[in-house]
C-alpha cells in the first residue's frame, strides 16, 4: 500500500500512527476521544436582539447618552421604536423569507442597514425614501462607513470621505428617491464647496461614518461581542463593489409600507 506522507511508524499490525510533520493521523486502532478530529458545527452568526439593537442605534444618532460597560443601559426613546417599525414595514433589513432566523436579532450587516436608513429618517427623509436609497445604494454606504470603522478605518482624516450628500429634492413627498444617488464626500471638500459657493442649491449632508462608529462603539459597550472578521469581510465587500462603478444599483423590490391601503 502505498503512503503519500513523510514518514511512517508501524508499532504493530493492529495500530498504525501515521505522522506527517507534527500532525498525528489515526488510522486504525483506538485513541483517546480528544486527540480525534470531530467534525464540528458552524457557529451561529451573532446577531443583536431588538432592544440592544435599538440602544446601539440611539447612541450612533446621539439620540442618547453614550452605553459603557459599568452602567445600565439607558432607555431608548419611544420614537426610535416607531420609527424601526416604519422601516420594518417596508420590507427592510431583511424579510423572514430571506433570513428565517431574523426574529433572534439582527446580524451586523442588518445593523449597518439600519443604522443608515435612522440617518436619513433623522435628517428629515420619510420612511420609503431612507429605504430607496439605503437599498440601491448600499455599497456606496459601506464604503462610506469603511472611513470610520472596521480595520481600515480614518476617523481623524478630514480627507476621508465619511459624509454622504444628497439632494434636497428628496425632502419633498413626490421625488423619485429611487433615482438619486449618494455621493461620498470629505470635511475638506465640503468645506471648500460651501466657501467657494458651487452649489446652486443647498445640499443634504449626513455623517454616515460617524453615526456608524458611535454605534459600533456602543455595540462593544454591550455583552454582546462585535464580530470583527464579519464586519470587515462586509465593509470591504462594499468597499470594493464601490470601487468597481457598483456603488449605486437599480434593486428591483416593492416600495412602500405592506401595511398601507392600497
Amino acid at each position: 500500500m502505498y503512503f503519500p506522507f513523510r514518514h511512517i511508524y508501524v508499532r504493530d499490525m493492529r495500530f498504525l500512527t501515521i505522522v506527517v510533520n507534527r500532525y498525528i493521523c489515526v488510522h486504525e486502532g483506538r485513541m483517546p476521544r480528544s486527540n480525534l478530529q470531530e467534525p464540528t458545527k458552524k457557529s451561529p452568526e451573532v446577531r443583536l436582539p431588538a432592544r440592544v439593537a435599538l440602544q446601539v442605534i440611539a447612541a450612533g444618532l446621539a439620540l442618547m447618552k453614550p452605553m459603557t460597560t459599568s452602567a445600565p443601559a439607558p432607555e431608548v426613546p419611544k420614537e426610535l421604536s416607531w420609527r424601526l417599525k416604519q422601516i420594518q414595514r417596508q420590507d427592510w433589513p431583511a424579510t423572514i423569507v430571506d433570513d428565517p432566523e431574523l426574529r433572534r436579532g439582527y446580524t451586523v450587516k442588518q445593523i449597518l442597514r439600519l443604522v443608515a436608513a435612522m440617518a436619513m429618517l433623522d435628517a428629515g427623509l420619510g420612511p420609503t425614501a431612507s429605504v430607496s436609497i439605503s437599498r440601491d445604494n448600499e455599497n456606496t454606504l459601506l464604503a462610506i462607513m469603511q472611513t470610520c470603522i472596521g480595520s481600515r478605518a480614518m476617523p481623524h482624516d478630514t480627507s476621508s470621505p465619511r459624509f454622504g450628500v444628497l439632494q434636497p429634492s428628496l425632502l419633498r413627498a413626490n421625488s423619485d428617491q429611487s433615482e438619486h444617488l449618494i455621493l461620498p464626500m470629505s470635511r475638506e471638500a465640503i468645506c471648500a464647496q460651501l466657501s467657494r459657493n458651487l452649489s446652486e442649491r443647498p445640499i443634504v449632508v449626513v455623517d454616515f461614518g460617524g453615526i456608524a462608529a458611535k454605534a459600533i462603539m456602543a455595540w462593544e459597550a454591550s455583552e454582546i461581542p462585535v464580530p470583527r472578521a464579519s464586519l470587515d469581510a462586509i465593509l470591504v465587500d462594499g468597499f470594493r463593489e464601490f470601487r468597481a462603478g457598483r456603488g449605486h444599483v437599480k434593486i428591483q423590490a416593492r416600495k412602500g409600507d405592506r401595511y398601507a391601503s392600497s
